[in-house]
């Protein structure tokens, strides 16, 4: 008995010591125990010494003369977890970073500014992108090396390379760091020879085909896999088929919205996509749902209708604002970031079903839903998985309907199961563009939902922005961070696109505010576009970047383009075009050479080649009227309107007090009013 309680002694102590080494136990904690994040709380009681990125972690690093690792990920990642199960859970990795390297964590959703730096260095070393990001730097934060997931092995073997490198080769890896970060600082420079503003339809017919020769003409989107729906690009080939008659434009659109929405990508049951499909066919998703990917989505899809008419599209839009409504709404109006693709520990086990589930749920019913589904026993994803996802040679609208009430009891059930973590941050850039989703889909679909919430959650940033004089990047448990252009420039956007659907100038009034402050804080002289950190948040030069090129999120410059040209108009002045113009020729020769990366830019490019009209709706029935134009596509019109003629200049002397008239101008020249939408929009060449 004595003996067993000497063995038990010595394996507590062991225990407690372990604990000491490495400066924690379950209860203590490393420095992330008091994020907020969801994502580096997940990393709080690692055994590796976490700290968030920041002065304590780059000073200790300099004092130490340690190599620093910069580990990016985000909550709904899941090779991130993948990593921090195999490696970062590992007493003994733990031991060899802790001793030889300063470790960070970075949540990327919240630091957009330290993903971009470490992934363009990513980006360098191997032309490859995705997360989890894990980047070896000087004590400076200078890179020398990136990459994505390793397993343990493979990293332990890195961290030693790197270790041994830096006690035995430090000037050459300090060389390197420098070569690397000139790379990145030159991924930041955007010079043109464009001084003379020549916007021409040649240069867009040239980003259009540019971005035609990198599009699967069989399954839509971009070629390869694994494949995003990259609604960017989507939007930009929809104008341009509008500007240039070029219906293989459209066609590349149309083609991949069928797919997505006939795919594994769309949740069939409650609505709303994952963010991409690993393979060519749009058939296996990664399961994690993030907020960004739908608002985007939906705002394609819903301009999709306003082409097509198309019921598939319209179901789309209402299921997947559905399910973003119903979980993704905080109590206090704003959205949460995102949903994990992981449920007890298995990727995408909440979505999948085994063919027999099906069948004791469905009863008799299921074998026309199994053939429409596709199925099979043998599973149609891993074994005895099942993936719901529809062959568009198969699909029918009126059989897609039938089965509504199969669909219901299968959600029902699914309903059952444990649900997928939810990464309840609160960004306003994402929130941002579900304003402007919901703002869109208010006025080609007339539901009063969409609108009310899109209010609210705007009049929650204008609350913050007008008591405070600034936006924050989160919001919350009282912990925020410094807002980064894209909050701005997508903040702006949503108040435009609340004013096109409500014609209340007070959106207007918070928009120009809003980029007033934005011009103020954000601006670089050199180059006629805007850094993505405020300039005297103290901000490491080494992180302030100016954002060009597009992804799966459109640049916030590109954001920042468009919202010059709409204010130009609204307010009828010359100095915001003057200002659109002037970035434009800046990226110019970009676009034209990385149209893919650039799409976004391209309806800017539109409207400057082409002036978009003028269109005001006034008098007493201008809301109706305005929710009849909104039925149909009509991305070269810039729209106001009112009841009276409120206090925009091209409003005045349009009122006619016994009739609703539309006017139809351009360059300031206004043809005859009109009282019937297509009437007006006749008058439109």
């Amino acid at each position: 008995m004595k003996f067993k309680t000497i063995v038990l002694w010595m394996f507590g102590m062991c225990l407690l010591g372990t604990s000491l080494l490495f400066g924690q136990n379950k209860k203590m904690g490393n420095a992330l125990v008091n994020e907020t994040s969801p994502y580096l709380l997940q990393h709080a009681y690692n055994p590796v010494k976490w700290y968030p990125w920041g002065d304590e972690a780059l000073q200790k690093a300099k004092k130490e003369d340690k190599l620093l690792i910069v580990s990016i990920g985000y909550a709904a990642c899941h090779w991130c977890h993948v990593m921090e199960e195999e490696s970062f859970q590992d007493t003994a990795v733990a031991r060899f970073m802790n001793e030889n390297f300063i470790s960070v964590k970075v949540d990327r959703e919240e630091r957009p500014d330290i993903d971009q730096f470490y992934m363009n260095a990513f980006r360098l070393i191997s032309e490859e992108t995705g997360w989890p990001l894990n980047a070896i730097a000087l004590p400076d934060g200078k890179p020398i090396y990136a990459v994505s997931y390793l397993n343990k092995t493979q990293w332990s073997k890195t961290l030693n390379i790197f270790s041994k490198g830096y006690a035995e080769q430090k000037e050459k890896l300090a060389q390197q760091a420098e070569m690397l970060t000139k790379g990145i600082k030159e991924l930041n420079i955007t010079a043109s020879s464009n001084t003379q503003n020549t916007f021409n339809a040649t240069t867009a017919k040239k980003v259009f085909e540019n971005i035609q020769a990198n599009f699967d003409s069989q399954y839509g989107g971009l070629q390869g896999a694994p494949k995003f729906p990259m609604p960017i690009l989507l939007n930009a080939l929809l104008h341009y088929q509008h500007f240039s008659g070029e219906n293989t434009a459209k066609q590349l659109a149309l083609k991949t919205l069928d797919q997505v929405a006939l795919g594994g990508l769309y949740d069939h049951l409650a609505g709303g996509f994952a963010r991409y499909s690993v393979d060519a066919q749009w058939q296996v998703p990664h399961f994690e749902k993030m907020l960004y990917d739908n608002a985007l989505i939906v705002q394609v899809y819903t301009s999709a209708y306003q082409i097509t008419q198309k019921p598939l599209y319209k179901a789309v839009v209402e299921k997947s604002l559905q399910f973003l409504l119903d979980e993704m709404t905080a109590p206090n109006g704003l959205f949460y970031s995102s949903l994990s693709a992981i449920t007890d520990n298995e990727e995408g086990k909440y979505y999948v079903w085994q063919k027999e589930e099906i069948e004791s749920i469905l009863g008799k019913n299921q074998s026309v839903f199994n053939a429409y589904y596709q199925i099979r026993e043998e599973g149609n994803w891993e074994s005895g998985k099942n993936i719901l996802h529809i062959n568009p040679e198969n699909y029918d609208a009126s059989t897609n309907k039938d089965l509504s009430t199969a669909r219901k009891k299968l959600l029902e059930q699914r309903n059952q199961r444990t649900r997928p973590a939810i990464d309840d941050k609160l960004l306003t850039s994402w929130n941002a563009l579900m304003i402007s989703a919901l703002a869109k889909a208010y006025t080609v679909f007339d539901n009063q939902a969409y609108l009310s919430q899109a209010e609210k959650t705007a009049d929650f940033f204008n609350e913050r922005f007008k008591n405070e004089g600034k936006l924050y990047r989160n919001y919350k448990e009282g912990k925020s961070i410094e807002a980064f252009l894209e909050d701005y420039a997508y903040l702006i956007q949503a108040y435009l696109d609340l004013y096109e659907a409500t014609f209340n100038e007070q959106y207007l009034t918070r928009a120009k505010a809003l980029t007033e402050f934005t011009e103020q804080q954000f601006s670089d002289e050199s180059t006629n576009l805007f850094f993505q950190n405020q300039q005297d948040n103290k901000v490491q030069a080494l992180l302030q970047g100016i954002p060009t090129q597009d992804d799966i999120l459109p640049s916030a410059n590109s954001v920042m383009c468009k919202n010059f040209q709409r204010l130009g108009w609204y307010f009828d002045d010359e100095t915001y075009h003057e200002k659109a113009q002037a970035m434009l020729s800046a990226v110019l020769e970009t676009l034209e050479k990385q149209s893919v990366s650039m799409g976004n830019w391209l309806p800017s490019l539109i409207w400057e080649i082409e002036e978009p009209y003028e269109v005001a709706i006034v008098g007493k029935n201008a809301k109706v009227l305005a929710k009849t134009w909104k039925k149909t596509y009509q991305p070269n019109a810039v729209l106001f309107g009112g009841l009276d003629e409120g206090k925009l200049p091209f409003m005045q002397f349009k009122l006619d007090e016994d009739k609703t008239s539309i006017y139809v101008c351009r360059k300031k020249i206004c043809k005859r009013p009109v009282y019937e939408v297509e009437e007006a929009q006749g008058l439109m060449e």
